[in-house]
């Protein structure tokens, strides 16, 4: 997954920076649809966090992340989610 910083130009011809997220090796740069890759960590991975960043802290588009959320999980019923993730998680109990 990459981070990218850009420079694009508004509607009125100002330059505005922005930063957009994607995967490098496949082409996929999110714009809101799913990656059409099958598997790849790093396109699903850019796929949520544009999802996220998108949704933002407003209130009314925390729906799009719970779309988002169901649609995964419709998939994963039907056998048709493609992607794998890793749960290399560790819990360290802080013993004082």
């Amino acid at each position: 997954m990459d981070i990218v910083g850009v420079t694009r130009l508004d509607a009125e011809g100002n330059s505005k920076d922005e930063f957009v997220i994607g995967c490098e090796e496949h082409g996929f740069w999110y714009k809101g649809a799913p990656p059409l890759t099958h598997g790849c960590r790093s396109c699903w991975e850019a796929y949520f966090i544009g999802q996220w960043a998108q949704a933002g802290a407003k209130t009314e588009h925390i729906d799009q992340l719970e779309e988002a959320i169901r649609h995964a999980s419709e998939l994963a019923d039907k056998g048709l989610w493609d992607f794998k993730p890793e749960f290399n998680v560790k819990i360290d109990k802080d013993v004082n």
